[in-house]
């Protein structure tokens, strides 16, 4: 029985937690900040992913040279 108690006294906690970063959450993109993680792609590493595939480079060596990722690299592509 006490587990039990002390098991629902956990779920109630974990749950006003829950609440409270979202709420947190919802205040940060109201006010406009931008959340998760930086992204290291600038204009000048578009320009330069777009530059070396059209001198011919395959996609994984601009990968390699430029030290980004491959989905990174189809997507500034695409765009």
């Amino acid at each position: 029985m006490v587990f039990g108690i002390f098991s629902s006294l956990a779920e109630y906690e974990r749950e006003l937690i829950r609440e409270r970063i979202n709420a947190g959450l919802s205040r940060a993109k109201a006010e406009g900040k931008k959340l998760g993680r930086p992204s290291n792609v600038n204009e000048e590493t578009k320009d330069k992913v777009v530059q070396l595939r059209n001198d011919g480079m395959a996609i994984k060596k601009i990968v390699k040279e430029l030290h980004i990722g491959v989905a990174t690299t189809r997507k500034l592509l695409a765009a």
